[in-house]
């Protein structure tokens, strides 16, 4: 099992991250904030197709670790805590929010795993309105 394991984590096909559950944010971002833009053969490594491992987790990722990954990710960064976005009662959708102390990275960070749940076919529960899809295309 832990030759299997292993085998995994050095795929070169693959994009891996490796997180723990409860620093869940801050590991995503630095590995992404990692990992160069062109591998030696020339790819862009956040478009492989992306493997999760929760630290201290034997789980082996068929696909059921990367959405319950998204799900946890997406609830952290939506967070009130976080105050990154406020949410809009009267519509149910969120919005930027503009008094945050919270680094344009982890805005970064959104936008690229948004990027790589697309690349992915993953479908993630991204509450914005059009507009906000708009600026984020622009």
């Amino acid at each position: 099992m832990q030759a299997l394991f292993n085998m995994q984590r050095e795929d070169p096909t693959k994009f891996i991250l490796e997180v723990p559950r409860e620093n869940i944010i801050e590991a995503s971002l630095d590995q992404i904030l990692k990992v160069n833009s062109k591998d030696h053969a020339g790819h862009d490594p956040l478009k492989k197709p992306i493997s999760i491992r929760f630290v201290g987790e034997p789980g082996i990722d068929q696909g059921g670790v990367r959405k319950e990954y998204f799900m946890l990710v997406l609830k952290e960064l939506l967070n009130p805590g976080y105050a990154m976005f406020n949410f809009n009662e009267d519509v149910q959708l969120y919005w930027i929010n503009g008094r945050t102390f919270e680094s344009n990275l982890k805005y970064e960070l959104i936008g690229t795993l948004m990027g790589i749940a697309i690349y992915n076919n993953i479908f993630i529960d991204l509450p914005f309105p059009y507009a906000c899809f708009k600026i984020l295309l622009d």
